[in-house]
């Protein structure tokens, strides 16, 4: 079975590809079906029968674990009545084969759930995030609503004074407030449309690529739209228009000012702020986390570093011809202008790669599994040099090498320093595998510690084998250039398409470019947070503007009475900015107990940092109180212009 996207780039979407024989890894199937465009599962690109590939040696043995068994359940049954059965068989499978190294635990976890495990953390965080974000426009919304109550005051007091009910004065509230939610909904879904298709922008995981904005998601923004257009725009106007008809008409127009109100309106600013502080928090921590993946060593130079991965066609059969084939392609790679040097890897580091079975030591006999397993990286013997990886002791590979009966390998720091940290590991014996099968290794190097699965994970324990003696049609190639890279990018796709006209070669990368792919998903993550912190300190900023800009403005006539009295500017500036001060203290001071609390919630995201990391949790409160600083000065400056006479006349 071919997967959509190889069936495109490799066969162009030939039908009369089903039925056709094509070999991979030297072995030949006949293609019977071709799945469907956007089908992903795992990043196969084909698929081929169990029982063909799987190791006679490992299909009787009880204790070796690499299968992923997928079921689909009958109608009705959900995944704990699977996993209660499945643990029942894992228990007579346990009784009946008590020999195995470790019993068997099983369980039955949704597909969904188990693809997305990496990715679910972050998305329940993020979605907090949103939250978050969602009560500070709230917030805004119902201080806004009452302002705007307290503005109508006489309105609503007429109306009822003519005669109009209280239903058909809330059922215009209501009007009026739907309408605005609902423009505003409609151009969030809009929006939300537009920031699934920039994804791709953020992120190559092929998860969050094809994201729907289906009927459910739908459904969930409109009734949250509903929910907070009734909760946070219409009972704010209610309240604040429930005043006596008789005392709104006799107060004038400065009705509604009450100390009860204002407190409201303050309350909900304090708690944005809060609110604020909490996602502005997660996104500083987030922040330093991601610049300490950077300042990680990889253990190799990234620089100037071209890679790219090849399977050859199936012309190339046999290790002989293999052998060929990295011999002309290392004759033409180091004559390709811009190239310093060039070599052959079975597996470049960042790229992944898992234990290959038990390790066994000569010197250090132990039960089978107890003491982990080994990576292993077939590599030409220039592979350290080109790579930019120290050689700690010992020596490098010779062609010698390729055929000696003792199968010199190269460990990396960590085996050695594991295993003998008080001794000199060159000379040592050991077997990685199905010990009744693998060879006795001999460590002959040991090179510097490299990170093959990512810069967040410790270099594994990993041995180098000399690429040659057992030659692969499938492999990397990594070339260091003396300046720019991007020529060399397009010369080695020429080479190779020379030697093997019908191979499958990746797109050409630079290392650094693979190093970037490889920390996308923190930098997704981080990019989400603070677009979330930057849109709520924007909104928290213009709460606390309209607060303050609202409160000063009831106080026009008090201020101008001051000013005609004497006062100056400044007195009325620093009457202003003490009141909005004050919210920013309590706001910002809620805010550090509450992020100091909830930052635990992303410790599971965060690489090198403590969740109660100070000189952040100072960083972006220094920054949310300049903001908000900000904010109150803009208001409290144009009280300063009030002139008493035309504050006066205007009374």
């Amino acid at each position: 079975m071919l997967s959509h996207r190889l069936w495109s780039s490799r066969f162009a979407q030939d039908p009369a590809v089903l039925g056709c024989q094509v070999k991979f890894d030297r072995t030949q199937y006949a293609v019977i079906g071709v799945m469907p465009a956007g089908f992903e599962y795992r990043e196969a690109q084909y698929w081929i029968p169990l029982m063909q590939t799987l190791n006679p040696g490992l299909a009787t043995r009880r204790n070796v674990w690499m299968l992923d068994p997928i079921a689909r359940l009958r109608p009705g049954v959900s995944a704990a009545v699977a996993t209660r059965e499945v643990q029942a068989i894992s228990a007579q499978v346990n009784r009946d084969f008590p020999e195995s190294r470790r019993g068997l635990i099983a369980r039955a976890t949704p597909l969904r759930v188990e693809l997305s495990r990496d990715l679910r953390p972050a998305l329940l965080i993020l979605l907090g995030a949103v939250a978050v974000v969602l009560l500070i426009v709230c917030g805004n919304i119902a201080a806004l609503m009452l302002v705007r109550g307290n503005s109508r005051i006489r309105e609503m007091a007429i109306r009822r004074t003519l005669g109009v009910s209280h239903l058909r004065l809330l059922r215009q509230l209501l009007t009026e407030s739907a309408v605005l939610a609902c423009t505003g909904g409609a151009l969030g879904i809009a929006l939300g449309f537009l920031a699934t298709r920039s994804l791709v922008l953020l992120t190559r995981d092929p998860r969050l690529l094809h994201v729907p904005l289906d009927a459910s998601v739908l459904a969930f923004a409109i009734s949250v739209t509903v929910a907070t257009t009734i909760l946070f725009g219409v009972v704010p106007a209610v309240r604040g228009a429930r005043v006596a008809a008789a005392e709104a008409l006799r107060s004038g127009p400065r009705t509604g000012a009450t100390l009860e109100r204002a407190r409201s309106q303050q309350t909900l600013v304090v708690l944005e702020i809060a609110l604020c502080l909490v996602l502005l928090a997660g996104a500083g921590l987030l922040l330093k986390s991601f610049r300490r993946v950077l300042d990680v060593d990889p253990g190799f130079r990234s620089d100037r570093l071209v890679t790219t991965h090849v399977v050859l066609s199936p012309a190339y059969d046999s290790s002989a011809s293999i052998l060929g084939f990295y011999r002309r392609l290392d004759d033409r790679l180091s004559h390709l202008p811009g190239v310093s040097a060039a070599t052959i890897v079975s597996g470049l580091p960042i790229s992944g790669g898992d234990g290959t079975g038990d390790l066994a030591l000569e010197d250090r006999p132990s039960p089978e599994g107890q003491l982990g397993a080994t990576i292993f990286r077939g590599i030409m013997p220039n592979y350290f040099q080109v790579m930019g990886i120290p050689l700690r002791a010992g020596r490098s590979f010779s062609e010698h090498d390729r055929l000696a009966d003792t199968h010199p390998v190269i460990i990396n720091e960590r085996f050695a320093r594991h295993f003998w940290p008080d001794s000199d590991p060159i000379g040592k014996r050991f077997k990685a595998g199905i010990r009744d099968r693998a060879p006795w290794f001999t460590i002959v190097g040991v090179a510097g510690d490299v990170r093959y699965t990512g810069l967040e994970s410790d270099a594994p324990f990993c041995t180098y084998t000399l690429l040659t003696s057992s030659p692969d049609s499938g492999f990397n190639i990594a070339l260091r250039t003396a300046g720019e890279t991007n020529g060399v990018m397009g010369a080695l796709g020429r080479e190779l398409r020379t030697l093997d006209p019908a191979a499958l070669v990746d797109k050409p990368q630079t290392m650094s470019e693979r190093i970037d792919e490889s920390v996308s998903p923190r930098r997704l993550n981080l990019r989400l947070f603070e677009l979330f912190a930057g849109l709520a300190l924007l909104l928290a900023a213009v709460g606390l503007y309209g607060v303050v800009a609202y409160a000063a403005s009831q106080r026009s006539r008090e201020f101008g009475i001051r000013m005609a009295l004497g006062a100056q500017a400044r007195d009325v500036l620093g009457l202003v900015l003490g009141q909005g001060i004050k919210l920013v203290l309590v706001g910002t001071a809620l805010g550090l107990f509450a992020a100091l609390y909830l930052s635990r919630w992303i410790a599971g995201l965060l690489f090198a940092v403590q969740p109660n990391d100070w000189p952040t949790l100072l960083a972006v409160t220094a920054l949310l109180t300049a903001v908000a600083l900000l904010a109150c000065w803009l208001p409290a400056y144009r009280a300063t212009r009030i002139t008493p006479l035309e504050t006066l006349r205007i009374e």
